[in-house]
Parts: structure tokens; sequence; C-alpha cells
């Protein structure tokens, strides 16, 4: 009798140990179609909804069983802010920049297209060379037209270095505000122009949630087809969540559903030049693992 109870205790004992596991918190962000919220305030999975980003963490969280799986609704900037505190924290799609870099670790999930110029029509009218491409660096060195961009996001190099460069006098950062509110100002011409992925403007202009009068034109120096990242904490909790988020990315990308989450969204305009980048991000991505 005694010793069924002994082994009765520890097995209470060492259950608990045994059963427990590590926690991701996945950070996701007001930013349709890349998350589409449905409770800002739940932690719960369940509240992921339709988006690209929405469906890259439900894919990760079928493959990563070992792990319980939150979320949690901020900022990129201050998601990247918490973990150079040292807050084990994961973002599911967001831009590798070197700044990132000292506090995070990344492996590539996603491809999406170039940032475009979001603009007036009636700008085009006096600018109609503009629906042919737009020298971003000429623009922003122009006093006479004013731009503006959220000064928490990063661009891509390309874009970022033309941000930061001296010479840029009329593209500025714009901070706070709703999303949408730099389609706002732009209908209200208290800018000229912005940036955005054409993916974002059409799912906007699609659910009339974009002011009447707003268009896309290319950039004609634009980075190519920029890599969308998994980040993790720069700490030994995210060493290892990254190696086996790398691991679950190869296995998945083999999926037809994976190239799904990346094209339901895509403006159908571009959807071929789409297919041929994306085969060649698959390719990639499911045959090489990027983290040792």
């Amino acid at each position: 009798m005694r010793k069924s109870w002994i082994i009765a205790l520890l097995v209470a004992l060492w259950a608990p140990a045994v059963l427990a596991r590590d926690t991701i918190t996945w950070v996701i962000f007001d930013w349709p179609p890349v998350f589409i919220l449905q409770d800002r305030s739940s932690e719960s999975v369940q509240q992921l909804g339709d988006g690209i980003g929405d469906h890259l963490v439900k894919l990760l969280i079928q493959r990563l069983p070992q792990y319980q799986h939150r979320v949690v609704v901020m900022t990129p900037k201050r998601a990247f802010a918490q973990m150079k505190q040292g807050e084990n924290l994961c973002v599911p799609s967001t831009l590798r920049t070197p700044e990132r870099e000292n506090v995070a670790v990344f492996t590539p999930a996603l491809i999406t297209m170039p940032i475009q110029l979001v603009t007036r029509e009636d700008l085009l009218q006096t600018h109609p060379d503009w629906r042919d491409g737009v020298d971003l660096e000429t623009l922003a060195a122009d006093r006479t037209l004013v731009g503006g961009y959220e000064g928490t996001r990063s661009y891509g190099a390309t874009i970022d270095k033309v941000l930061a460069d001296p010479a840029n006098t009329g593209l500025r950062p714009v901070s706070g505000g709703e999303p949408g509110s730099l389609y706002q100002m732009l209908a209200l011409k208290r800018i000229d122009y912005t940036l955005e992925y054409p993916q974002i403007v059409t799912w906007l202009a699609e659910r009339k949630q974009l002011p009447a009068g707003i268009t896309v034109v290319p950039l004609r120096q634009p980075d190519p087809w920029l890599l969308g990242n998994v980040a993790c904490t720069k700490s030994v909790w995210g060493g290892k969540a990254i190696h086996q988020i790398d691991e679950a990315l190869r296995e998945a990308a083999r999926q037809p559903s994976y190239r799904d989450l990346m094209t339901r969204w895509a403006p159908v305009h571009l959807r071929d030049a789409q297919r041929r980048e994306l085969d060649r991000f698959l390719h990639d991505r499911s045959t090489h693992n990027y983290v040792p």
C-alpha cells in the first residue's frame, strides 16, 4: 500500500514537468490583409482571421505541437523594443533590417510584392509620366510636393536608404494615427503621395475603405520582391524556436496551402509576375534550411 502511494506521488510530481510546454507568443497587428483582427483583446489563437499572416501562424501552430501558442496585438516597433528588453516574442511577418538583427533572429517565410507609390488621380493629370513609373529619389527631393510615410516601418533597403538621405526634403514620417490615416491625409490633400504594398491598397479598395480618387503607380527602382520573415527574440529561447520554425517552414513550403496563403490577396494584374517569383521562392524555401 505504501509503495503504491509513493509511486502515485512520484507520478503526480513528474507529470506536470513532462506535460509542460514552452509558449510561443505571436505578435500580430492591425494591417489587413496581412492580419485581419477578430478581437484585439484576445490572446487566443482562435482570433486569427483570414489574412496572409493569420494563415501563416495557423500553419506553424499545426507543425509546432511541442509549443503552446498565444497571440498578442502590438505594433512591430513595440515588439522589437520588447525583444530588446529580453521578452520572448515571435513576429510572423516582418522585414529584416540591420537594426532588428541586433535583437532578433530570422528565417524567411513569405515573399511580398514591391512597394508602390500611392497618390491621387488629380496629380496624375499634372504628372502623366508617373503612370510609367516614378523615381522616388527625385520625387523625395522635390520641395513642391509633400509625401508621408509611416515612420515606424521599414520599406526595404532601397527605399529606407532614400528616406534616410539628407536630400529627402519632401517625404516625411508621420507617426501615430489609425491604420488608413495616410489615405485620409492624401484625400484631404494634406500630403500628395505615400508608399504601400499594392495588395494592401487593393484590399482596401475592394471593401470601399479607400477614399475616392486614390491610385497606385509603380516605382522605377523599388526593391525586388521582398522577403517577409519570422523573427524571434535573440536569446537561447529564440534560437531554439527559430530553428524549429525554420524546419516547419521548409516542410510546409512543399504543400499547396503554403502557396495559397501568399496568392489569396494578390491583385489580378500582378499575379503572373507573382507566380514566377513565387515558384523560385518556394523551391528555395522547400529545399533549404536558413537557420543552422
